[in-house]
């Protein structure tokens, strides 16, 4: 088996091995809060407006 062989085949093991532990956790196994909830979905609303901003003030530093 050549070099490109063997890192094909690791990285389709590694990349199983993520599936796997995805599908095991997509579910999860304690009960949230409406509470608890919402304010989970208001950091991923955040974080993606913190992404946005970082980017734009990339894109116009890399402009200018």
């Amino acid at each position: 088996m050549d070099e490109n062989e063997r890192d094909y085949n690791q990285s389709k093991g590694l990349l199983e091995s993520i599936r796997e532990i995805n599908a095991k956790y997509r579910h999860p196994r304690i009960k949230m809060t409406r509470l608890v909830n919402i304010s989970l979905w208001a950091l991923r609303i955040y974080l993606i407006a913190m992404l946005l901003i970082l980017f734009y003030k990339f894109a116009t530093l890399v402009i200018h």
